[in-house]
């Protein structure tokens, strides 16, 4: 016959040791998910500094200053040309240099909207806020200088390079134009001069022939750029203005960059469940 005290004592024992084992169990369990959530957490936050802004902190700690290149291998192709003549010419044009817009296309699209949406709205946005200024920016360059390119067409009179059969006179205007943009921006380290050239002249910046045609109308084409230097002097003071403006931008905004890249941890969000 059982008494009665050790039957109650064996219970309370039992339970004693089960609610243990449970207790064992649970907080394993526990330990298990925090140490899976602290895992994912913190894979998920190396995949955003890895594929969105380490990158975007990269193309910020690039100077602003450069925002086009004048691509002389470009082609046109002419419909209209007949049997005798090459369909496809050579027409030399500037081309945009926009790193702020090319690294953000380059980005992973679903990466990017978790980074804007739910781990760094603020710091995305101050990033869109730029990447449109520094746009903008560039492209009113570009259109500025095509336009002194077009007025160096225009006013010399002369067939722009290339000419068929690569044959003067000619005139390279879209480098002329460059020439003036490194002057005004106080990046020229040339200078023009005339040269005889076989038969010809040629006006040369040191490294190429940038026109081509008598003695007379190369000393005109220096006073023609002389001119255009002074008449675009004042634009060009109102880039370099804006331009440091963007500058000051682009380095604070790179700072913040570097603040979230060392960022230990974040908060959830619905495209990675931690838990």
């Amino acid at each position: 016959m059982f008494d009665g005290y050790d039957l109650t004592a064996k219970s309370t024992t039992l339970l004693t040791y089960v609610a243990g084992v449970l207790s064992t169990i649970v907080g394993s369990w526990v330990a298990n998910k925090i140490h899976v959530y602290d895992d994912e957490r913190k894979s998920h936050r190396d995949e955003l500094n890895v594929k969105i802004l380490q990158p975007l902190h990269n193309v910020l700690q690039q100077s602003s200053a450069q925002t086009f290149f004048t691509n002389y291998d470009a082609r046109r192709y002419n419909p209209k040309a007949s049997a005798d003549e090459f369909p496809s010419e050579f027409s030399p044009k500037l081309d945009l240099h926009d790193p702020g817009l090319k690294v953000e296309r380059s980005l992973d699209e679903v990466l990017f909207e978790d980074a804007r949406l739910n781990h760094y709205q603020t710091l995305m946005l101050d990033w869109k806020e730029f990447r449109e200024t520094w746009t903008a920016f560039i492209s009113r360059q570009v259109k500025w200088i095509e336009k002194i390119s077009q007025d160096i067409l225009d006013q010399s009179g002369l067939p722009a390079h290339p000419t068929r059969g690569f044959a003067g006179p000619y005139i390279m205007h879209l480098a002329l134009a460059e020439f003036i943009y490194d002057r005004l921006n106080l990046n020229s380290t040339s200078s023009l001069e005339v040269k005889l050239n076989g038969n010809d002249y040629v006006l040369s910046d040191g490294f190429r022939s940038l026109a081509m045609d008598n003695e007379q109308k190369m000393n005109s084409l220096i006073k023609m750029i002389n001119d255009l230097t002074d008449i675009h002097k004042s634009m060009s003071l109102e880039f370099l203005k804006e331009m440091a403006k963007l500058e000051l931008e682009r380095t604070t905004l790179s700072r913040q960059f570097s603040l979230a890249l060392a960022v230990k941890k974040l908060k959830s969000c619905s495209l990675v469940s931690f838990f």
